[in-house]
């Protein structure tokens, strides 16, 4: 049944999940064992995202938390992050730079624990979002498309010795 449905899905390019219309690049998989639950996992995860982007009553501040927060913790956050830049492809640019700002969150956060995966979600922004996305994810993050770790300490002053001198000072006692 799953498998029809997928490929129904596939062909179709959406499916209705509840009232949310998912597109079909929530439902690719890569040919993996458990593709199954890829697919449950993925149309649980648009849902979210539909749920946040949909939602007329959040404020700007609100969508950004509730993006990083869903990209953060999600199995895959680079896969996540990859479907909110998709689900926002259209949307007016001020939920893009909502979006944005909350990408910028969630690739910090991530990058803290697995800087590959941050470094990856920055390319996402950078590569496939919009501008208003683009300028309030580099603003959040001090990036702008490199993979340099916003969250490392700075770096540390270098400190050149100096050379002794023969004078004395103060008086001998």
């Amino acid at each position: 049944m799953i498998k029809e449905l997928k490929m129904t899905a596939m062909a179709v390019g959406t499916l209705l999940v509840g009232a949310a219309v998912v597109p079909s690049s929530a439902f690719a998989v890569d040919g993996a064992a458990g593709g199954d639950q890829t697919v449950a996992a993925d149309a649980a995860l648009q849902a979210q995202i539909d749920a946040v982007l949909g939602d007329a009553s959040l404020s700007d501040d609100e969508i950004a938390t509730k993006i990083a927060n869903i990209v953060s913790t999600a199995a895959d956050p680079v896969a996540a992050a990859k479907l909110v830049i998709a689900s926002s492809a259209n949307l007016d640019a001020s939920i893009q730079t909502a979006v944005g700002t909350g990408l910028g969150v969630a690739a910090t956060t991530v990058g803290v624990q697995n800087p590959t995966a941050g470094a990856e979600i920055d390319t996402a922004v950078t590569t496939t979002g919009s501008a208003n996305m683009k300028t309030a994810f580099s603003t959040t993050t001090g990036t702008t498309g490199s993979t340099t770790n916003p969250t490392s300490p700075p770096s540390v002053p270098v400190v050149t010795p100096v050379e002794p001198s023969n004078e004395v000072t103060g008086s001998p006692t």
